[in-house]
């Protein structure tokens, strides 16, 4: 059996035993699957992170985010739900009344590409009002039809272990190295 084969068992390992755990439940058992684990858990992620930033931070997306879940904004000021996950997009329910965003799988795949070199990058989100140059909000907003959801993607992104998040304000975030 090759080392490759050998790696993807121990994946599929990990996660049977985080797949049905709601998110809270994933951060209360991260650090007992982490110990048990070991390396294992690094070298996951840090494939993880390298196939997103190849360009397909959707197909992680796709592994590890679930509809249902309920995620924080990076202020911690407000809750939202994604609704779905398919190929093609991610579907959030942001708001008091619901209003749903869709998210298209271009967006994610190029957010690695957009981030990279660039250090800390304003999150940004501006509802009703111009984003900040060269902010997240400011690249989401393009597959968004001008619709501010940079607070929305980034808390996904940092689930998938592709970014920092400095919430401090202004909020920031950049690339986490491989």
């Amino acid at each position: 059996m090759s080392d490759d084969n050998e790696d993807d068992e121990a994946y599929d390992e990990i996660w049977n035993l985080i797949k049905d755990l709601s998110e809270e439940e994933l951060a209360e058992e991260e650090a007992d699957i982490h110990e048990a684990h070991g390396i294992m858990w690094e070298e996951m992620w840090e494939e993880y992170r390298a196939r997103a930033k190849q360009g397909h931070a959707m197909e992680i997306i796709l592994k590890v985010i679930r509809p249902g879940s309920s995620l924080k904004t990076p202020s911690g000021k407000a809750v939202f739900k994604v609704e779905a996950v398919d190929s093609s997009q991610v579907i959030l329910s942001v708001g008091k009344r619901r209003w749903q965003i869709r998210v298209p799988a271009d967006c994610w795949n190029g957010i690695p590409g957009f981030l990279a070199n660039k250090g800390w990058v304003l999150i940004g989100a501006r509802h009703d009002q111009p984003s900040p140059e060269g902010s997240v909000d400011e690249y989401v907003k393009r597959f968004t039809h001008g619709v501010s959801a940079a607070s929305y993607v980034v808390p996904i992104l940092e689930r998938i272990y592709l970014v920092q998040v400095d919430r401090r304000e202004p909020n920031k975030i950049r690339l986490i190295d491989c």
